[in-house]
């Protein structure tokens, strides 16, 4: 099920969580604190612990922003996941992924 209006508290020790819950075609997220990583997979697979991602920091996001722009390969739809990307926890905001 989709993710609406939710908001996000990740820390280390989570590792990499499903911010999609789901293959998505369109995104809206807000980073409302710290830095994290957000990836996107094909398959819903967690990316490895060590893996990085496309960097986003408070107040950057996207508003219905098609996957198809965001991805190298122009794909219609993937999986996306967020993680901290330093020590401290942050915080995103997610809605209609």
């Amino acid at each position: 099920m989709a993710r609406n209006q939710e908001t996000l508290q990740i820390k280390q020790e989570d590792g990499w969580v499903n911010l999609s819950n789901g293959a998505v075609s369109s995104l809206t997220f807000q980073v409302l604190k710290g830095e994290v990583y957000i990836r996107f997979t094909e398959q819903n697979q967690r990316p490895a612990a060590d893996d990085l991602g496309q960097l986003w920091s408070m107040p950057q996001g996207v508003i219905k922003e098609l996957i198809a722009n965001l991805v190298y390969d122009g794909a219609a739809s993937r999986y996306v996941w967020v993680r901290h990307a330093n020590s401290k926890p942050a915080t995103v905001y997610v809605d209609h992924a």
